[in-house]
């Protein structure tokens, strides 16, 4: 049986033991207290760091155009980038260049235009390889035209632009032909790093603009007439 000193010193054991175990909870607090603060502390100033570049956002200065705030994202600027950019892809190239121009314009394809313009390539690749040819889009910027709308529940783009296609054949400029280039555009969650217009192309097509000609006499379907002929047409 325990004697009254024997239970005093065990209590006090516990007393201090306790003691031991507190002290060390209330200095966990006091450093999770302060990691707290300090991470308090850094995201405020991410705050207003965001905040500071929010109020900084990128302008596009354009003379002429109504002073304000322009986001290089927006619709209109990506349409009219992605335009130039499968125009330039399809018309501007060299016997060299062609093949790597054609890898290049891949990712930009929807899936059923990427099957259905294997012909297409293959023929354009032939043409300029073995006729030595090549060709140079100027495009005029001032005649693009889109219409926004929506199909089946898909956003779509439907754009034209314009310009004047030159043929060159053996390094000698062989033929200016007016070009009008109808394409669509499809709007979808893409991947950035892969697609940084956020846009895919749908349908492609060319076609010369004859002067002082009915439109039902114009072959949209067969190549451009040029002395080293171009396969030109729609996709």
């Amino acid at each position: 049986m325990a004697t009254m000193p024997d239970f005093v010193a065990r209590a006090g054991s516990y007393i201090d033991r306790a003691h031991r175990v507190a002290g060390f909870l209330l200095i966990c607090c006091a450093v999770l207290g302060l990691m707290t603060f300090c991470q308090w502390q850094r995201n405020a100033e991410l705050n207003n760091l965001l905040e500071g570049y929010a109020q900084r956002l990128p302008v596009i200065v354009v003379p002429g155009a109504v002073a304000g705030k322009y986001d290089p994202r927006e619709d209109a600027q990506l349409v009219a980038a992605f335009a130039d950019f499968v125009t330039q892809t399809f018309n501007t190239f060299t016997p060299e260049t062609v093949k790597r121009q054609v890898e290049s314009i891949r990712p930009y394809l929807a899936p059923a235009l990427l099957v259905d313009s294997e012909p297409y390539f293959a023929k354009k690749i032939d043409d300029a390889t073995s006729v030595k040819r090549s060709s140079l889009f100027v495009p005029d910027k001032a005649s693009l035209e889109v219409k926004n709308y929506t199909e089946n529940g898909v956003d779509l783009r439907d754009v034209v632009l314009r310009g004047v296609l030159k043929n060159i054949a053996a390094g000698t400029l062989a033929e200016d032909v007016p070009l009008e280039v109808r394409m669509t555009f499809q709007k979808g969650i893409i991947n950035p790093n892969i697609n940084p217009f956020g846009f895919q192309l749908v349908r492609y097509q060319e076609k010369p603009i004859v002067k002082d000609a009915p439109p039902e006499q114009i072959d949209t379907s067969g190549p451009t007439p040029t002395a080293a002929p171009a396969p030109q047409g729609g996709l």
